[in-house]
């Protein structure tokens, strides 16, 4: 059995991130990755400029200069009345496929030992720590971290939050003629979809449905996308004229929002795993980058103190994460309401102090 200081399962933006950092630190690091780089998730690929200085700090020789930066937000409903609204923060446009991928090989070169297409079965608390069993093997570690995404993670309950609501995700990349400036979020009956260009000149275009949707249509995305998104006239342009460059989406389904809880046992939770907001929010990925960055500042203060550790990680999960969470559920409940969806638009469109509040309740400070 291999003995190391730190395990870390998943690596997305959180597990990654940490991984380097804490390697930086001089401390053996594990991460298991059930997927191998390069491989794409369902997510959105737009990034808050917050989090661009840390990024640059992980990948320094990154072509950050060469990503397209985001600057206005357009909204429509579902009839295709639109609003659309400057972005002062901004952000900038990268594909995970491009992003994770340089990340995991910066992840080597800091001494991390990452493990791909080896997904982690199981772990156990002992108490000297944690025994994971990944790829046949069982692990020692001192410290856990999970960092496994939307998914149910090794050794957990299944997650019961709010009204029980499920939502499918869906991701094409794409060639379309948009303003590379500007995200687009479209509307459509229970669900939405987002469009931002990332980079070589390809778009992002991801969308969220209610599972339900999806059923009716007999669980055939063409049929759905046909039936539903296209009474949309924004949607059904791009569906019409996009050229996509897969032949079949990737998807994700049993998509949950909120806040899951910092801990599972003695184990942290970061990312998704702790707890998945709202894409209209924004910047999911942002704050998995934050959570990351206090997480390996605060361990190399505390020196394994693992209840200080999990306290002063619970209080700021609170403190930068909560209205940010709330707001993103708030938001939510207006995208994807045929009739409430066309109001606020209309509401919006007159009140620009409003819109400004809702944009800054979406981004974060920098850090």
């Amino acid at each position: 059995m291999e003995k190391v200081e730190i395990g870390i399962v998943g690596g997305g933006l959180s597990g990654l991130s940490l991984a380097i950092l804490l390697a930086r630190q001089g401390r053996s690091v594990v991460l298991w990755e059930k997927h191998r780089y390069p491989f794409h998730r369902v997510c959105g690929e737009y990034i808050s400029n917050e989090s661009l200085p840390f990024l640059k700090s992980l990948l320094p020789r990154f072509r950050w200069e060469e990503m397209p930066h985001i600057n206005t937000l357009l909204l429509s409903a579902p009839s295709g009345k639109m609003l659309t609204e400057s972005l002062d923060l901004g952000g900038f446009g990268v594909s995970r496929f491009l992003l994770d991928s340089e990340l995991a090989a910066e992840a080597i070169c800091s001494g991390v030992q990452l493990f791909q297409n080896c997904p982690v079965h199981d772990f156990r608390e002992i108490p000297e720590g944690f025994i994971v069993v990944a790829g046949g093997q069982e692990w020692q570690c001192q410290n856990l971290f999970l960092s496994f995404g939307k998914n149910r993670g090794p050794g957990e309950a299944p997650r019961k939050h709010g009204n029980g609501r499920q939502f499918v995700g869906v991701k094409y990349h794409i060639r379309y003629p948009h303003k590379p400036g500007e995200i687009q979020l479209h509307n459509f009956r229970n669900g939405y979809c987002g469009m931002s260009r990332i980079e070589d000149g390809l778009s992002c275009l991801c969308y969220l449905v209610d599972a339900s949707e999806l059923r009716s249509f007999g669980n055939d995305f063409r049929t759905m996308e046909a039936g539903l998104l296209c009474r949309n006239p924004h949607l059904r342009r791009i569906f019409e004229d996009a050229d996509f460059l897969w032949e079949r989406p990737k998807t994700i389904s049993g998509i949950r929002f909120g806040e899951f809880g910092a801990m599972q046992g003695k184990a942290i939770l970061l990312g998704d795993a702790a707890g998945s907001i709202p894409p209209l929010c924004g910047n999911g990925m942002s704050m998995a980058l934050h959570a990351a960055k206090n997480l390996a500042a605060d361990f190399s203060v505390e020196m394994h103190a693992q209840v200080n550790q999990s306290r002063n990680y619970r209080k700021f999960r609170k403190q930068q994460f909560g209205r940010r969470m709330m707001a993103g559920s708030l938001i939510q409940r207006f995208f994807g309401k045929e009739v409430i969806s066309e109001l606020a638009l209309q509401f919006l469109e007159y009140s620009p102090g409003l819109r400004k509040i809702l944009v800054r309740s979406t981004h974060g400070s920098v850090f």
